[in-house]
């Protein structure tokens, strides 16, 4: 029988929004439910629980994500620096999720690259077909409501050997999950480990080619 508190936090145990294994629910926050996946350590929301898109849209037009904020360039330097030091010039570049003003793209752009942008709330008229010597995808990964299939359409629109940057927090050994800020931001429903990209790597075909630990992930396709 379902207690009043099953209602509100949702089953004990859920399907894994990445490999489908069984979750158990790990952690209680934020009147939300987290299920962990023993498979592949994805961290994530149960979907009952997942914002629609039309509030996503809301608390994206928020964010103040422009070309004139030097600590906002300053991030998007570490996803341009992963790119300029990896491909030549005029490199095919896709910026998945690039938000109302694709900064990063106007940045990638000035360093010779031939990038464009992506996303699906903002800019669904822009093509994304491939193929592209990278995708990257900056404070993204965590916002996704169904990652497997996303991957899936990410690793299809790189070229051979290419690469797909990601920018996240990471789930470390030292995190602290009832005090993390990165959970009570209710459009952030996955949370990815190093063990979790590493388990996205052999899934779609890339292998880990550097992470910092942190937040910085960089994948190449096979």
């Amino acid at each position: 029988m379902r207690t009043p508190r099953d209602a509100l936090l949702g089953p004990a145990d859920a399907a894994c929004l990445l490999c489908g294994g069984h979750a158990p629910r790990a952690l209680e926050a934020h009147a939300r439910a987290y299920h962990r996946c023993p498979v592949c350590d994805l961290l994530f929301v149960a979907t009952e629980h997942h914002p629609a898109a039309e509030r996503c849209r809301a608390r994206y037009e928020k964010h103040r994500n422009d070309a004139s904020d030097a600590g906002y360039t300053g991030f998007l330097r570490l996803a341009a620096d992963e790119l300029q030091c990896r491909l030549r010039p005029g490199a095919r570049i896709l910026d998945f999720g690039c938000g109302p003003e694709p900064v990063l793209v106007g940045m990638l752009l000035q360093l010779g690259f031939d990038a464009t942008g992506h996303d699906p709330l903002f800019h669904p008229e822009l093509s994304p077909a491939g193929p592209y010597e990278a995708v990257v995808a900056t404070e993204v990964f965590e916002h996704l409501q169904d990652p497997a299939a996303t991957l899936g359409q990410l690793a299809g629109m790189l070229a051979p050997r290419g690469l797909l940057v990601l920018l996240t927090l990471l789930v470390r050994p030292q995190t602290v999950l009832l005090d993390w800020w990165y959970l009570r931001d209710e459009t952030h429903v996955v949370f990815g480990s190093e063990r979790t990209f590493e388990w996205i790597g052999a899934r779609f075909g890339f292998e880990v080619e550097h992470t910092d630990g942190r937040r910085v992930v960089v994948l190449r396709k096979r």
